[in-house]
């Protein structure tokens, strides 16, 4: 083993893989380190939206060999039992969504299969001391180390690079059941399904050509009983469509069921020094809007063209805003039952059905490819301005002057959210044209 390398990688999961393959493209010596090989049998992110799965195609990564599934965007069914809304990607492109452990396989063998990219495995770290790294060497379980021009946490949530750092984890927001439905056909097939209604939301989405998986939020204040298989059918079986409800059931029967937490991490720090984070490790929020494995595979792309991490941090934090935003807005009006957020829900399935600029724009935003807030602001100011003409004006057109007051107060609770993401943006400079100004200036000296 080298005991140097231009790049150290800690973390071989969907972020690390991506990095490497981004660096090795412009030629550096890099070396990934991972501790473990079967991390990837954990509950975790299986939905690649369609930048992600262009970054994967410039770099060159077959996923053919890997069993995987594309979807042309979400459908989503309302809690009152009216007709789904379709949620079509903009452009017709498609995302990929497979078994988490069959696409970190797939992005491992392309990793391996690279000049350039080192892959010790069962190799963990030990210690990072500025331009040192310290592991146990997977081959010969003896100490080893490494100087590093530059060393990438792509470690996750609990990384050890944030953690030298020292960075705060996240916050806990609800638990993650995935429940892997077998034998079963979706009622929308090519799309990825999202189930309103129940105490939290469900997203189910194709993995193979015979298997789905389920992933069921479960809030923090559930009752005790909330990870056995007999609660999850009895408060989220109702909500599956008729045709589903079989391979839930079957599934919690032979309890196939893996749990997550789902956190909230924001992503504010990137990395100082020589040490940079992508992924899970520099931010993460609820996986509702499926755009982890995305986001990480865009933090590479990014790290490996920019001048420096400084730059780095520069660009990506005004280009994964909207994508913060709109996870915690998603959440939010997906979950919450005060008298504002369910005249909110109800604007945006109207919405939706309505304006189909709106459609489109939602999944641009939801995409990745809208990062402009300021069109996050129009979109949610147009269905609030909805949702208070149904929850405020229509009550005190009717004289229902408590029902409004109540309303008024609720609505409050959502400005008060939302202004100072406004505030913040008017005060921010251009930061992402100016990274990228930065970047173009340090590849004409190249």
């Amino acid at each position: 083993m080298a005991n140097s390398a231009d790049i150290v990688i800690i973390g071989a999961g969907p972020a690390g893989c991506a990095t490497a393959l981004a660096f090795q493209r412009r030629g550096a010596d890099t070396l990934v380190l991972e501790s473990s090989a079967q991390s990837s049998r954990r509950l975790a992110g299986e939905w690649i939206h369609p930048r992600g799965v262009q970054f994967l195609q410039r770099l060159g990564v077959d996923l053919s060999s890997v069993e995987h599934a594309t979807a042309k965007g979400f459908v989503v069914f309302p809690e009152d039992d009216s007709e789904p809304v379709m949620l079509p990607y903009s452009d017709s492109s498609l995302a990929v969504s497979g078994h988490h452990e069959a696409l970190v396989g797939g992005l491992r063998a392309a990793v391996s299969d690279r000049s350039g990219i080192t892959f010790a495995t069962e190799s963990r770290v030990t210690a990072i001391e500025s331009d040192r790294v310290t592991y146990i060497d997977g081959r010969s379980g003896v100490p080893a180390s490494v100087l590093a021009g530059r060393i990438i946490g792509a470690d996750g949530r609990s990384s050890l690079v944030r953690e030298s750092l020292g960075l705060p984890r996240g916050t806990r927001l609800s638990r993650m059941a995935g429940v892997l439905l077998e034998n079963t056909e979706l009622p929308f097939e090519g799309y990825g399904h999202i189930l309103l209604g129940g105490p939290g939301p469900i997203l189910i989405y194709r993995i193979g050509r015979c298997a789905a998986r389920a992933c069921i939020d479960v809030p923090l204040a559930s009752p005790s009983r909330a990870n056995t298989p007999a609660y999850l059918w009895e408060a989220y079986g109702p909500l599956f469509p008729s045709s589903l409800r079989p391979s839930f059931q079957a599934a919690l029967h032979q309890r196939q069921i893996k749990w997550a937490a789902n956190q909230f991490c924001p992503r504010t720090t990137y990395g100082d020094g020589r040490l940079a984070l992508v992924g899970d490790a520099v931010g993460h929020f609820h996986p509702l809007t499926a755009a982890g494995l995305t986001l990480a595979m865009m933090d590479g792309e990014c790290l490996a063209r920019s001048p420096g991490i400084a730059a780095y941090g520069r660009e990506r934090a005004a280009d994964t805003r909207v994508a913060e935003i709109l996870a915690i807005a998603i959440h939010r009006a997906f979950t919450a039952h005060d008298t504002a957020t369910v005249a909110l829900r109800g604007a945006i399935y109207d919405m939706w059905r309505r304006q189909p600029a709106e459609r489109s724009r939602t999944m641009r935003m939801l995409a990745l490819d809208e990062i402009r807030v300021s069109q996050f602001i129009s979109a949610f100011l147009n269905a609030f301005g909805l949702a208070a003409r149904s929850g405020i004006a229509a009550p005190l057109a009717n004289g229902q002057w408590r029902q409004s007051a109540h309303a008024l107060r609720s609505f409050g609770d959502w400005l008060a959210w939302l202004s100072p993401i406004t505030w913040k943006i008017m005060a921010r400079p251009a930061a992402s044209r100016l990274a990228r100004r930065e970047a173009a200036a340090d590849e004409r000296q190249k």
